[in-house]
């Protein structure tokens, strides 16, 4: 079928997609470059409605013909609309049926840095340059999330080192950030629990402990944490949302 060639790591279908991939990385960059003000505001809106309308075609398409590159290309759709969560499980579908497919890894590698899970998206590089040593793009995205992960590393040591006297509520909030991007969910929680003792009311610190939580696979300890965080503010869409995601997992 179609998806033959996406499915051995060869011909113009997966040039193609390498291609498109290739492209994104940039793009951001000059966006950011060359508009300001109200340009960027003006583009983004008219951005979202092409990532929607794109969405919904790509989306058609794979449900009428879910063939391999379909779905590669509604992955790659989901990441440049900024759902990259949306493209986890579709891709963990292609490689559950194809370990070998280096398109579908380079692709899981991109959506987690999307979602700065840094030390997933390293895997997800290191397993399909194990499935296509040549592909270039997999070694400037395993070195680009290597970066990422070294940074996120340096930042939560520089807290963590930090006298107990000279940190705040900020400066725990960072820690664990940066922990959590590097796969420390423990250690991130660790920090988050420190700024609840300075400030028991910080619904942000709640709410990223319960994140650790899904992270970490415990929706019920997550649910819990994140019906704190409503608590705290009932106001944030965000928690609400995050309640009913641990909810749905338990």
């Amino acid at each position: 079928m179609a998806g033959n060639e996406l499915e051995q790591g060869t011909g113009a279908s997966r040039k193609a997609a390498v291609r498109i991939l290739a492209a994104m990385f940039v793009a951001p960059v000059l966006y950011v470059a060359l508009y300001h003000g109200n340009m960027v505001r003006v583009s983004a809106a008219v951005s979202a409605n092409v990532a929607a309308m794109n969405t919904v075609q790509s989306e058609q398409a794979t449900s009428s013909d879910p063939s391999v590159a379909n779905a590669l290309t509604l992955s790659m759709t989901y990441i440049n609309a900024g759902t990259p969560a949306k493209a986890l499980p579709l891709l963990k579908a292609l490689l559950a049926g194809d370990p070998k497919n280096a398109v579908a890894w380079n692709n899981l590698c991109v959506a987690h840095m999307g979602l700065q899970e840094f030390n997933r998206a390293v895997a997800a590089c290191e397993a399909g340059i194990r499935a296509d040593a040549g592909m270039q793009l997999l070694q400037n995205n395993l070195k680009w999330a290597q970066d990422e992960s070294a940074k996120a590393k340096s930042v939560a040591a520089a807290e963590s080192a930090k006298p107990r006297e000279q940190r705040n509520v900020d400066s725990y909030i960072l820690e664990g950030l940066s922990r959590m991007h590097v796969g420390e969910y423990r250690k991130a929680q660790t920090a988050w629990y420190q700024c609840l003792a300075i400030d028991p009311k910080n619904a942000i610190a709640q709410n990223d402990i319960g994140v650790a939580f899904m992270l970490l696979d415990q929706p019920t300890e997550a649910a819990q944490s994140f019906g704190k965080a409503v608590n705290m503010d009932g106001t944030s869409g965000l928690y609400k949302n995050n309640l009913a995601w641990a909810q749905r997992t338990k």
